[in-house]
């Protein structure tokens, strides 16, 4: 029985009389689980914590109990994790960048990826110092470490979810021009803002002073720290609902939109992504329920530090789907030659027809950057007996990131911010008689044609 501390053996030499093993029996004292367990109870409250760590770790060489290490998994996550995160935002920030869109959904969205990057190095370490062993083969300093660690990857953890949430409802405010729906958003974001900072804080200053949450794990230190069943509970019903509205929002104005049914999967599918979060989110709080921090927690917080990877990793990534379908819709349009940019409409108000009614029609014209540079002549077109009228970058629910809802005139449409110039004079009408009559034959009366930015 060398290497067990003096306690230890005190409390063997207690428990021996009641089992069927000799002192220098030490199969049979390793075999019989009984006797280990007494001699437990007996070393939890005869030695200090670190005595009881020797204890342990002693036993295992004594009679080569297998080691067992729950270290693979967690590396391999991060590593796959962050690569496929960091494609996806760089995707998104470079859809946004090429078409001169970038917006604070974009900016939330780095912020959150800096939080995700901090939160791999720190998983990392962590992994190095012995996260997946058992408590009693790492040495005290490293025990120390992994803390110390572990509270900081919680607080960036929380960091990191709030920071993809505030993106998606910053998102959905540049998608969705209902009132009633914008005003819900920004009440959401506002509530989700200040419980991220609640909770940031909460974690932070979960112990006093804050040094004690890694150097209580000992006995030796004094300190007191908030209960952490009660934080737990606090952070994931609120996280979980969360999580759940955000996906609901935005489905009755998808559902709305008038196109063909595999586009309107499509985007169902792309916003109901977070669902998976979700999920996640309860089952990482599930694991938390069962979770002791003071009992072997350098093994058995391995799966809750799984689930929120898995949860840190998707937020971001769902976040950013809609900005990466734009971007590869743009390139598809790029390749194919298909019109880019938003929705414009040209219309030319010509001579009556048999009936009086005016013959219209209309063809597609540049964004209103290109009118302001003056690659376009608006006075040239007007001329010709026009009315030029450019629907800048669409907010309407006909619009989400790329799809168009395509009604024509309906009410959505008709709450698109438009900007119309007319300069029409009798006499540029006169002289566009004839050109806006062969025009209305050319293209058929009435007809509107309209393109969506990455359609």
């Amino acid at each position: 029985m060398d290497g067990l501390p003096t306690c230890a053996v005190s409390c063997l030499v207690q428990a021996i009389p009641s089992s069927n093993c000799s002192l220098t029996d030490i199969a049979c004292i390793c075999l019989d689980q009984q006797l280990s367990a007494q001699v437990q109870v007996c070393g939890l409250q005869s030695c200090s914590i670190k005595d009881n760590l020797r204890s342990e770790r002693a036993l295992y060489e004594i009679c080569d109990y297998p080691v067992t290490v729950d270290n693979k998994v967690f590396p391999v996550l991060m590593y796959v994790g962050i690569v496929i995160s960091a494609i996806v935002v760089s995707l998104r920030v470079a859809g946004r960048l090429i078409a001169s869109s970038f917006g604070w959904d974009d900016a939330v969205s780095l912020l959150s990826m800096g939080t995700v990057i901090a939160v791999t190095v720190v998983g990392l370490l962590n992994a190095h110092y012995g996260l997946g062993k058992d408590l009693w083969f790492i040495p005290f300093n490293d025990i120390t470490t992994i803390l110390h660690l572990y509270y900081t990857i919680e607080a960036l953890y929380v960091a990191s979810i709030a920071l993809s949430k505030m993106s998606m409802l910053l998102l959905y405010l540049r998608l969705f021009p209902d009132k009633r729906l914008r005003l819900i958003l920004k009440l959401i974001l506002a509530f989700t803002t200040a419980w991220g900072i609640a909770i940031l804080f909460a974690n932070i200053f979960a112990c006093q002073p804050i040094s004690y949450f890694w150097n209580m794990w000992d006995g030796e230190h004094k300190g007191k720290c908030l209960d952490a069943q009660q934080l737990l509970w606090a952070h994931a019903i609120i996280n979980i609902v969360l999580d759940v509205v955000i996906v609901g929002l935005p489905m009755p104005a998808l559902f709305k939109l008038n196109m063909s049914w595999k586009r309107k999967a499509w985007l169902v599918f792309m916003f109901s992504a977070g669902i998976v979060v979700t999920v996640i989110s309860i089952l990482r709080f599930i694991h938390s329920l069962t979770f002791d921090f003071l009992d072997n927690f350098t093994k058995t917080v391995v799966p809750v530090s799984i689930y929120s990877l898995l949860e840190v990793y998707l937020s971001i990534i769902v976040a950013s789907l809609p900005g990466v379908r734009a971007l590869l819709a743009y390139i598809h349009t790029a390749v194919n030659g298909k019109p880019s940019s938003y929705k414009y409409d040209y219309k030319y108000t010509g001579p009556s027809g048999a009936s009086g009614a005016a013959a219209t029609t209309t063809s597609l014209i540049p964004p209103p950057s290109a009118v302001r540079a003056g690659t376009f002549d608006v006075d040239a077109e007007t001329a010709k007996g026009g009315e030029f009228i450019a629907l800048e970058e669409t907010r309407s629910q006909s619009r989400v990131d790329g799809y168009v809802d395509s009604r024509g005139a309906s009410r959505a449409e008709s709450r698109t911010r438009t900007r119309t110039r007319s300069e029409s004079r009798s006499r540029s009408r006169a002289r566009g008689m004839s050109q806006g009559r062969s025009e209305s034959r050319a293209t058929g009366q009435g007809r509107r044609v309209s393109k969506a930015w990455f359609d």
